[in-house]
């Protein structure tokens, strides 16, 4: 007999990244070219030695139970890495967990309770916003300074906090703008934090790929210890994905309470993957610096390529592998959306990229696109944008002469 999901399902909605990637493959079964600017999916592979390890640990029969919270010599690894962020932790205070969606789902599960505000990001990664819900919680979305490459802006936290706020969101640099926090706006944002008793969950995850190499974390600041929760993970600066390799690094005093939740949600991560995980971290990361020079380069390329293009301002990234076009000059008057423009950039001219609204009601207007090919293929996907953002003003102009 049929029965009915619980709300809490049935209001969760689906990522656009995995919607368009689906429909770009499709497109590309029929005979179809398309370059591929939806995913955020590194293109290298995993470093040869993080591979060798895995494999070796796979043969020789490493593949039982972990402990909870991770394997502890990891979890040390993972506490020194940070370390050279200036972010000191212990060991224990690492909680290893099968990719960094569910070390952030973890940390909002711990401190998000029914009615609870969290300020998060008007345009970033759409978790935040369905797991909130999820949780019976309301997100209440800030908007960033795209003026100043998409900071975050102090006053408008101001302007959104309440006495439900209990989570301050941060990501940087950032997903999908590739904006970032420079180290002197932080102590700003730590004080509002703390005169309103937030807890901060701060997003890491392109931390390693923020091009000027300063990233600097707000749970360095030591006043933020007590109440920060680092989210982070191998996916992007070690490019292992489908690896799903995450963790949270907890105040001191809940690793337990953490330990307790992820029993009873995964039982443990793989161990061979965290074998694996343990070789990229106590490794050379020559891969990890020869990303973030390729990113950089390929997002003044993009960026500048885009700036260009009749109404269209593209600010230049600072991390990640992002860029976010503002398309908001030339859609002007057209009635055209976001998604409309993407849905004729892969229909008509077969490229796939995201609509800036599937990041939030500040991306309206915009579009993501991930720099993550080589350069021929970048440049033909960047071609391509320019013929269909052309056809859309041509047509707007059309409208205005009529």
């Amino acid at each position: 007999m049929p029965f009915e999901l619980a709300d809490r399902f049935s209001e969760l909605g689906a990522e656009s990244a995995f919607e368009v990637l689906a429909a770009a493959r499709a497109r590309e079964a029929r005979g179809h070219d398309v370059v591929h600017f939806e995913i955020g999916q590194p293109d290298v592979q995993a470093p040869p030695h993080v591979v060798d390890a895995t494999v070796r640990a796979l043969r020789e029969g490493k593949t039982g139970y972990a402990p909870a919270a991770g394997l502890l010599e990891l979890r040390d690894a993972v506490a020194r890495y940070h370390a050279t962020r200036d972010v000191h932790v212990a060991a224990e205070q690492v909680i290893v967990t099968p990719g960094p969606k569910a070390a952030l789902f973890a940390a909002m599960a711990a401190v998000v309770r029914p009615g609870d505000e969290v300020l998060g990001p008007s345009v970033g990664f759409p978790p935040n916003a369905q797991i909130t819900r999820f949780l019976d919680g309301r997100f209440v979305p800030y908007d960033l300074d795209a003026g100043r490459g998409f900071a975050v802006d102090v006053a408008e936290l101001e302007r959104r906090v309440t006495r439900r706020t209990r989570v301050l969101m941060l990501n940087a640099p950032h997903n999908p703008t590739g904006g970032t926090i420079a180290r002197g706006e932080l102590p700003a944002i730590a004080d509002f934090a703390r005169r309103h008793g937030l807890v901060v969950i701060t997003d890491e995850i392109y931390g390693d790929l923020q091009f000027d190499g300063a990233f600097a974390s707000i749970a360095a600041l030591p006043e933020m210890a007590g109440c920060t929760i680092v989210v982070d993970g191998l996916s992007k600066n070690f490019a292992m994905p489908g690896w799903r390799l995450g963790y949270a690094l907890v105040p001191r005093g809940h690793a337990a309470a953490f330990e307790r939740f992820v029993t009873h949600n995964f039982s443990c991560t793989s161990t061979f993957v965290q074998l694996g995980a343990l070789a990229a971290l106590t490794g050379p990361v020559d891969s990890v610096l020869a990303s973030r020079r390729r990113y950089a380069a390929r997002a003044a390329r993009v960026a500048d390529a885009l700036d260009a293009l009749p109404g269209v301002t593209c600010h230049r990234p600072g991390g990640a592998f992002y860029a976010f076009p503002d398309l908001r000059a030339l859609l002007a008057g057209t009635g055209l959306t976001s998604r409309d423009v993407a849905a004729r950039a892969l229909e008509e001219f077969d490229v796939a990229v995201l609509p800036g609204s599937a990041f939030g009601p500040g991306g309206e207007g915009f579009l993501r696109v991930a720099f993550l090919q080589p350069d021929d293929v970048l440049d033909r996907g960047l071609e391509r944008l320019a013929a269909c953002f052309a056809a859309v003003g041509d047509a707007s102009m059309a409208r205005s002469v009529r």
